[in-house]
């Protein structure tokens, strides 16, 4: 695994809270890829509670790659909602990240948001 990265922002945990508690993460999932690379905007100052963008398109920008990636894709449920969410993982590492968002969509002809 890759080093860490410092984020500002919510998170969500995919972990067990108790023995009886369901994960978050569903059974099953499609995978759609070949994952190579991401370049994603991280928040870069607020809070978790109020994160912000940085003023200058480039703040922010972080280039993710995953040697040997697989892109995945389901749905979970979010706030009692079904929402979808990309992951990057490998068969042997396991998930990288988890891509969620209000305006991400899985189409048929691709992936927007």
């Amino acid at each position: 695994m890759g080093r860490k990265l410092r984020t500002i922002g919510p998170v969500v945990s995919f972990r067990r809270s108790t023995s009886r508690a369901k994960l978050l993460m569903p059974e099953s999932f499609a995978i759609l890829g070949i994952f190579k690379e991401a370049n994603v905007i991280l928040h870069v100052g607020g809070t978790d509670e109020e994160p912000e963008f940085g003023e200058d398109p480039d703040d922010g920008v972080v280039t993710l790659s995953v040697k040997h990636g697989m892109l995945g894709a389901s749905k979970m449920k979010v706030n009692g909602a079904l929402r979808p969410f990309l992951f990057v993982y490998t068969p042997d590492d396991g998930v990288y990240f988890v891509i969620i968002g209000d305006e991400l969509a899985i189409e048929k002809d691709g992936i927007v948001g």
